[in-house]
Order: C-alpha cells, then structure tokens, then sequence
C-alpha cells in the first residue's frame, strides 16, 4: 500500500469518526437545553443589554420531567426575593451557588419538586441565570406559583442593598418579559424578606437611569 492511500485512510477514518461523535453529541443534548438555545437567540434580538446565563451554561442538574405551564400568560405577578445565600460576581462563584440551590431541593425533596425554586436569578455583576424560565410554575410563593414570575437576587439583603447591576438587570429582565408577552404590562409585584429596592412601583422601575436610595426622595 503507498505512503498516499495510507493517508488518505487514515483522513477518512478521522472525518467517519468526528462525525459520529457530533451526531452523538446532538443526540444527547436535553430537551431544555435546546429550548433555552433557542430563547437566547430570541432574547439577544429583544433586549442585548441582558446577559442571560442558560441551564447548560451553569451545569445544571438533569430533571427527571419538566416544569408545569403557569395557568395566566402573561403572568401577573413578579415575585421578587433574596437567595439567602452570599452574594456572587464572578461567574465560577455564581454558577457554584446556583448549582448548590438546586442541589439542596434535589436533597431535600427526591419526589416531585426537584428544580431550583426560580423563574430567574441575578447575581451582584447583573449576570441573569436562567432557572425554570419563562412560563414554568416555580415552588417560590405558596398560592401563587401558577400565576407568577419568581426572580431571586443572589445574596442576603438585611443589612446591605442589592447592587446596582442587580437592580438595572432586575429592570431589563422585567421589560423584557413585558415586550415577550411572558409578564403583563400593568404587573404587580412582591419582595420578601423586604428588600430597599430602590423603587415603589412598576413606573419608578422603568424610570431608573441611575440608582437613588429612596428613603433620600
């Protein structure tokens, strides 16, 4: 056999090889996954200020059945809470405390409920990780859930504010979800523990260009 034919098979056999493993690979991926790839296109065209963090992207634990559809689209309600956990502004921290709050439901209840609480969370850099998404049923407000939109702001809020990246991405998060028809426009919403959010309403919200403690107003 020549030096050439050798090659040449020896190319053949590489490219048979890469190509299965792609197929393979494709094959494997998880339903939600290519869901969320497939928002993140849709997301970016809307609102590119948003960074928005996918499920693949911060290794999320598999799910044994996806989230329920909320019963009201859009939602009415956004419920805003505070992860209880330490704040984050580094993606490989951010991505561990995410993973550790879904673990902790995966341990804590192996029947049923076995995703992170969340519609959406955001970290102290304004990183947006996705949760359940949009149009899922959280496990975040008993009595609620159904009809509701549930975005944790990472880390705990008593003594010291959320950051500004927060606030602004917690802002364009909102608007998004109003432009998308995934939240409704005249919204209300909800924050507990209570937070110094730095607005009282939908309409303060949208009018943030820079952040002023309310309690100065």
């Amino acid at each position: 056999m020549s030096l050439f034919t050798k090659n040449f098979l020896v190319i053949l056999v590489l490219l048979i090889s890469l190509t299965i493993s792609n197929t393979i690979g494709t094959m494997i991926k998880p339903s939600h996954t290519m869901q969320f790839r497939m928002a993140k296109n849709s997301d970016v065209i809307v609102k590119k200020s948003l960074t928005l963090i996918y499920r693949n992207e911060w290794n999320a634990f598999g799910l044994k059945k996806l989230p329920e559809k909320i019963d009201i689209i859009p939602a009415p309600y956004v419920m805003i809470y505070q992860s209880g956990t330490e704040t984050c502004f580094t993606r490989d921290t951010c991505n561990q405390i995410v993973r550790d709050l879904q673990a902790m439901k995966l341990f804590l209840n192996d029947e049923g409920e076995q995703d992170i609480e969340y519609n959406f969370l955001i970290s102290g850099d304004g990183n947006v990780y996705v949760g359940r998404g949009w149009n899922a049923v959280g496990n975040h407000t008993f009595g609620v859930n159904r009809r509701s939109v549930g975005i944790a702001l990472i880390g705990t809020f008593n003594d010291q504010k959320p950051s500004e990246h927060q606030i602004f991405a917690l802002k364009d998060l909102i608007q998004l979800g109003i432009e998308t028809n995934k939240i409704c426009e005249n919204f209300e919403f909800y924050n507990y523990p209570r937070m110094n959010l730095h607005f009282k309403n939908a309409k303060e919200l949208f009018s943030i260009s820079k952040i002023v403690d309310i309690n100065e107003k």
